[in-house]
């Protein structure tokens, strides 16, 4: 048995039925010339026999009495594989705006928390010789890097499936194993809360160390917040995170869209300007949100900030759980000028990383708790049934998280993955999720949205596309060899547009 960690029971408790938390991945699959099988039983005979690869797929959740404390996870040894790999008919003419439709109507489903935490929804119904798999696990189980475990248990690097050495001991299938005692359970959870409180006194110097420095990075690259409405300046422009018209309480109604970006392509655009390929997708997507709020006069005088998951773990951690910070960056949407928008970014993010990087040891991604289970749910219920995401100061606009696939094609199954469209959470007062995956030679972005604050999900991925032109030609156009002149950074206004490098580095190719 094993107690979920502070940070995977807040996602398990932030589930309601308008926040689901399952995180999603629409694999769009092309089969082996010739195939004649049972697409479905092969599938669930692969996975059948890779279950002890990964824990995420044969552990279950058992509440601690009382909801005192965080739950266990618990060895189920009767995994029901027709409940978990699911199969439906994609509606006729089986093309992208059915598949999207689709996504956007099983995302929005929970999972059923008396079962492991994942499903496979096979689709079928797209073109001649293909299929979809929409895998989706809860993220109390997974983040963006132990999903990449998953990955490599389900997935192949060649066609023919690998064999996969049996588990050393396995109980016979059957009848569910009996649930752990209630005393054993709250024996369990209190010794993990005496070593929790005990490592965190420990632990206090160097986290107060490492809470201080992000503080003063924060600071210096953030706007400062305001009150429950937002402090007035002096300009009598309210401060903090801006309001857009998808920073409202979620309905569980939602739409997704995808899109991708040519691996080669921006990582060469990342080079000539100098930057990262994480500072060149946050550039985009800001743009291409600058577009979106300006076409309905919605966009606001100062800059939309995106919520950022960082990983926290320590190089070859390959514990199933969450392990990241979410942090915020401002994506510099006052800028019109594409490359001042890039450079602005890049600016503030460097700063960002090179103080979280030196700090990851500091950051604690488990607290001793002691009745989370009720009080925060009580809490997510609260702001859902009052709207308060639409009073309350925001964190942020929205979330864009950008992870590793894999550089490689892969196999599912035997079939070829031609797609790796992720599909994020949404919570009250984030309407909308922007997941980029890194895959062979592509970076596959998925947009999450809600109806209620986000209906028109494709025109994002619309203007991503016409925001990364955009990016090209600036960056192409541009003379590197001019020597950058310096703004202020730290200024509380920025010019809107036309704003140099801020920094020699940012303007200097890399090697």
């Amino acid at each position: 048995m094993t107690q979920l960690s502070a940070l995977d029971a807040a996602f398990l408790y932030a589930e309601t039925a308008q926040t689901p938390m399952a995180l999603g991945t629409l694999h769009v699959l092309q089969l082996p010339d010739g195939y004649a099988g049972d697409f479905v039983a092969d599938v669930r005979t692969l996975v059948a026999s890779r279950l002890h690869l990964a824990p995420i797929l044969h552990r279950r959740l058992v509440q601690m009495p009382y909801d005192l404390l965080t739950p266990m996870w618990v060895e189920d040894d009767d995994v029901d594989l027709e409940h978990h790999v699911r199969h439906v008919l994609l509606q006729r003419p089986g093309g992208e705006a059915q598949l999207r439709a689709l996504v956007g109507r099983l995302h929005a489903q929970q999972l059923d928390r008396s079962r492991p935490l994942w499903e496979i929804v096979l689709i079928e119904g797209l073109a001649v010789g293909q299929w979809a798999a929409l895998v989706r696990v809860h993220h109390a189980g997974v983040d963006g890097q132990s999903g990449a475990l998953l990955n490599a248990a389900l997935m192949d690097l060649q066609p023919q499936p690998r064999k996969v050495a049996a588990p050393r001991a396995r109980r016979s299938r059957g009848a569910r194993a009996t649930d752990p005692d209630g005393a054993d359970l709250l024996g369990i959870g209190v010794r993990n809360l005496a070593d929790q409180v005990v490592e965190l006194v420990r632990g206090m110097p160097r986290i107060a160390r490492a809470l201080s420095r992000q503080a003063q990075v924060m600071g210096a690259v953030m706007p400062r917040a305001g009150g429950m409405r937002g402090k007035r300046s002096t300009g009598g422009e309210r401060e903090g995170v801006p309001r857009t018209p998808f920073n409202v309480s979620v309905t569980n109604a939602r739409v997704w869209a995808r899109t991708r970006l040519a691996l080669a392509e921006v990582r060469q655009l990342a080079r000539t300007a100098g930057c990262s390929i994480n500072d060149v997708l946050f550039a985009v997507t800001g743009a291409a949100l600058r577009t979106y709020l300006l076409d309905g006069n919605e966009l606001p005088a100062r800059s939309l900030v995106a919520l950022m998951p960082m990983s926290t773990r320590q190089e070859g951690d390959r514990d199933m759980s969450n392990k990241v910070s979410m942090v915020p960056v401002r994506l510099h949407t006052e800028q019109a000028d594409p490359l001042a928008q890039l450079l602005a970014i890049a600016a503030d993010t460097r700063s960002i990383k090179d103080t979280l990087n030196q700090d990851r040891a500091g950051i604690p991604s488990d607290l001793p708790v002691v009745g989370m289970p009720w009080l925060m749910s009580g809490v997510v219920n609260l702001v859902g049934r009052l709207n308060l995401a639409e009073t309350l100061p925001l964190p942020g606009n929205l979330v864009i998280s950008n992870f590793v696939a894999s550089t490689e094609p892969l196999y599912f199954c035997g079939a070829r993955v031609l797609s790796f469209s992720p599909a994020l959470v949404l919570m009250h007062g984030l309407a909308l999720g922007l997941a980029m995956q890194t895959y062979h030679d592509s970076i596959e972005i998925g947009a999450t949205g809600c109806r209620r604050g986000m209906r028109e999900v494709d025109e994002i991925v619309e203007d991503i596309d016409a925001a990364f032109t955009a990016l090209q030609a600036a960056v192409a156009a541009h003379d590197w060899s001019a020597p950058p002149v310096a703004p202020r950074v730290r200024g509380r206004r920025r010019a809107t547009g036309g704003a140099q490098p801020p920094d020699a580095a940012a303007a200097t190719p890399s090697d």
